[in-house]
């Protein structure tokens, strides 16, 4: 909590920029069944000009993710593909699963977060 408390006075001024912003927020987007308390402070956080790419997203057997991208207007970004959280032969790499990203800019404008 102490996290994202302190993510949002860093953030208020991005909507300004083109801003990304990454991380291992341990939050399935929409909410399953992390504490309301840390859903709502994620959010407060990231204010409305934020838009989760990884929104919805779930693995192969369901699993919703839990490390997510999150950005302003401009740029976008796409989920490309998922990576496993184990290697071919089963062995655990991650209690996660990865995600590969195509992040571009849709227009010209210049500044960078």
């Amino acid at each position: 909590m102490s996290y994202l408390e302190a993510l949002a006075p860093l953030l208020a001024p991005v909507p300004t920029r083109p801003c990304i912003l990454l991380g291992d927020l341990n939050q399935r987007i929409p909410r399953v069944s992390q504490p309301e308390r840390a859903y709502s402070a994620l959010f407060h956080a990231m204010t409305p000009e934020f838009a989760v790419a990884t929104a919805g997203v779930k693995d192969a057997t369901g699993r919703a993710a839990i490390d997510h991208p999150a950005h302003t207007s401009n740029p976008t970004a796409e989920v490309i593909g998922k990576l496993p959280g184990e290697d071919p032969k089963g062995l655990k790499l991650s209690d996660h699963f990865g995600l590969v990203l195509d992040i571009y800019r849709t227009d010209q404008s210049s500044g960078a977060c």
